[in-house]
């Protein structure tokens, strides 16, 4: 965040140039390999057999990592240049976990749950609303969601007691799936920086300070046709570098970013850190 704030200032200081001619619209296609993991946490009270609530907490976690198909178009609104993405994978197998934690009156500590294979899809879209420049930077607002679905594959459920300790296994075929929803709205800057008259280089920075996560968890076989629903408030950051080479009516560009969140709160928390590469061509107007 302080790094996103010292380059906005930077941006706001430095003497205003006369850019290149930018064209109206771009639209472009990526490939982009992608490296993802997320992690939700919530606390709540809860049982495992007895007739009291005793204090709970539940975790999944996902490997998203995939392959992403990325279209893009940036183009001009009331001389700003806005930008458009969709993106998408295909259903890929990889791993995911589902485990409760309960403390039991007694002092024995039960955890249950399973990990294992799940087919997990993943899409994204972004939204930019505003573009004002100034000076080398392009300072934005825009909106990003993500969706990724899970679908747990059969697998053993283990049941881990502390008091006196034991583990049992169980090969089940309850059927599982879950949802993350992922909203922000971004505040950024972006710089860019010419080599002679066909190369160029950009760096961004953006943030969400309250981005909403929502985890929705669907048991049919336990809970038909209702979900289950946990929220969480996180701050997420994330940066881009890219290096293009232009001619008058396209264009191809190798890329690289990061991002993260960070949780304001410990019972209930979301986690995603990932990094990814893309492959980009196309076409100026």
């Amino acid at each position: 965040m302080l790094s996103l704030v010292a380059l906005w200032i930077a941006a706001l200081q430095a003497p205003a140039s006369s850019p290149s001619p930018s064209p109206r619209i771009e639209v472009s296609v990526a490939w982009e390999p992608r490296w993802d993991e997320y992690r939700y946490r919530f606390e709540n009270d809860s049982s495992f057999g007895t007739p009291q609530l005793v204090p709970h907490f539940f975790a999944q976690s996902y490997d998203a990592s995939s392959q992403w198909l990325v279209v893009r178009a940036r183009y001009q609104v009331a001389r700003q240049r806005w930008l458009t993405e969709f993106a998408m994978t295909p259903e890929v197998v990889t791993f995911g976990d589902d485990f409760d934690t309960f403390f039991q009156p007694g002092g024995d500590v039960v955890t249950v749950g399973t990990a294992g294979d799940v087919s997990l899809r993943s899409l994204r879209v972004a939204q930019r609303f505003l573009a004002l420049e100034q000076g080398p930077a392009v300072l934005f607002a825009e909106y990003a969601y993500r969706r990724d679905r899970a679908r747990f594959h059969p697998a053993d459920r283990v049941e881990i007691h502390t008091k006196p300790p034991s583990t049992a296994r169980e090969f089940i075929t309850t059927r599982e799936t879950t949802i993350s929803h992922v909203h922000e709205v971004r505040i950024g800057a972006e710089l860019e920086h010419r080599i002679g008259r066909a190369w160029r280089v950009d760096a961004s920075l953006a943030a969400a300070p309250t981005a909403f996560a929502r985890l929705v968890t669907q048991l049919p076989d336990k809970y038909p046709g209702r979900d289950i629903i946990f929220d969480a408030i996180v701050v997420a950051a994330s940066g881009r570098l890219s290096l293009r080479r232009e001619w008058p009516s396209w264009f191809v560009e190798v890329a690289a970013d990061a991002d993260r969140t960070w949780s304001y709160v410990s019972d209930r928390q979301f986690r995603r850190e990932g990094y990814g590469v893309a492959a980009r061509v196309g076409i100026r107007r």
